[in-house]
């Protein structure tokens, strides 16, 4: 593993493990009738009564500071109360506090008197900001049509929260749950944005072949490469709660799956999409030629894509790829690609984008099959032209 603490100073250490005590004790079902819950609260920064620089710092470039604030109620039992707030930690010059800023603050109802402290910017209005930003580009540029891609994603977000999460956390395993997930995502997502089709029934289908492709080359690179799933401090936290039994290894697997049915909804799509418009403007073409045709323009598409799914990848990560950096200095390069952080990220990358290249034969084939047969046979159910392959759920 790399050596964190070239980046990490003491004190953040001992906020971490706050945090992780606090995470243990709020799942600790035995000790959550001896210690009262906290309460959480929006507040709004009045005064900065002081701002004082930490002293034990990692490097030089990383200065920290504490800040004694006054912070003023305006959600919660304590509504309209001015409250002190003695010890908040800043990072960085950049992430101290200002008056007038709305923040989230708790009171720490197991000490008495009770204490307050600030854990972080409530940022939640800007975020809702950029969602009203993001729905009114979906809406400008597909139009109607959005609501069904919509439905499809806030479906999928519902599933994987109130289902998939809590079934994982119960000890189901992972790689089946996000099996049927992926299934039940795809079909109800496909249908939604682009409406039951011979170019859907051909997408569906790509995207399950591609589904148990993608567990088949998961679970072997996992298996061969000798990963745990505990390359990450999420996964330290559940590995320690007592009130999750997670199978971290499945928990990988099953994130690499889910990770890649977007990509492999976009590539099915489109190459159902293509073959429908291909044989829809000349229905004298031969399957043989269709699969040609459409392979054509698979080949463009994927060099694309794969790229865009490894820079996904790469920029989810990139500060590991700054601690690889920092590390050259101390051990060779070989010993950091060696450790599992790194690992399962090139693992993630380079599965999702085998799959993704498997993909676009697989869906031009079954296209190319079946489209000429269902358009032969039902006439007048196909999809209209420009509108299949690019209002996606995911």
């Amino acid at each position: 593993m790399f050596d964190r603490s070239l980046i990490h100073p003491k004190p953040k250490w001992f906020v971490s493990g706050l945090i992780l005590t606090t995470f243990l004790l709020s799942f600790n079902r035995a000790s959550a009738q001896e210690i009262a819950p906290n309460d959480y609260f929006i507040a709004r920064v009045v005064a900065i009564e002081q701002t004082t620089p930490v002293n034990e710092t990692a490097t030089e470039t990383i200065k920290q500071f504490r800040q004694k604030l006054t912070v003023r109620a305006l959600t919660g039992q304590e509504r309209g109360q001015t409250l002190t707030v003695p010890d908040y930690f800043a990072g960085s010059a950049e992430s101290q506090l200002r008056p007038r800023e709305l923040v989230v603050a708790t009171k720490v109802n197991s000490v008495e008197p009770a204490a307050y402290y600030v854990s972080a910017r409530f940022r939640l209005p800007a975020t809702l900001g950029l969602l009203a930003v993001f729905l009114l580009a979906v809406f400008w540029v597909v139009g109607r049509r959005a609501w069904g891609s919509l439905a499809g994603l806030a479906f999928s977000f519902a599933l994987l929260i109130f289902w998939v999460v809590p079934k994982i956390i119960a000890g189901q395993d992972p790689v089946t749950l996000a099996l049927l997930a992926g299934l039940i995502i795809g079909s109800f997502g496909l249908i939604l944005a682009h409406g039951w089709y011979p170019r859907t029934l051909v997408s569906l289908l790509a995207i399950m072949l591609s589904l148990v492709l993608t567990y088949v080359l998961s679970s072997l690179a996992i298996n061969l490469i000798g990963l745990q799933g505990i390359g990450s401090e999420e996964a330290t936290f559940l590995l320690l709660s007592p009130a999750a039994s997670v199978d971290l290894g499945g928990l990988l697997l099953a994130g690499i799956i889910l990770g890649t049915l977007g990509v492999l909804d976009d590539i099915a799509t489109a190459q159902a999409a293509v073959i429908d418009e291909l044989f829809q403007a000349a229905p004298h073409l031969s399957r043989a030629e269709l699969y040609r045709r459409g392979l054509s323009v698979g080949r463009e598409h994927v060099t694309s894509l794969v790229n865009t799914l490894i820079l996904a990848y790469a920029g989810a990560s990139f500060p590991v790829f700054l601690l690889l950096h920092l590390n050259n200095q101390q051990q060779p390069l070989w010993v950091s690609l060696n450790t599992d952080v790194l690992l399962e990220e090139i693992v993630r990358g380079l599965v999702g984008s085998i799959a993704l290249i498997l993909t676009v034969p697989i869906a031009t084939w079954l296209a190319a099959l079946l489209i000429p047969i269902l358009s032969r046979q039902f006439p007048d159910w196909h999809g209209v032209a420009g509108e299949s392959s690019h209002s996606h759920h995911h």
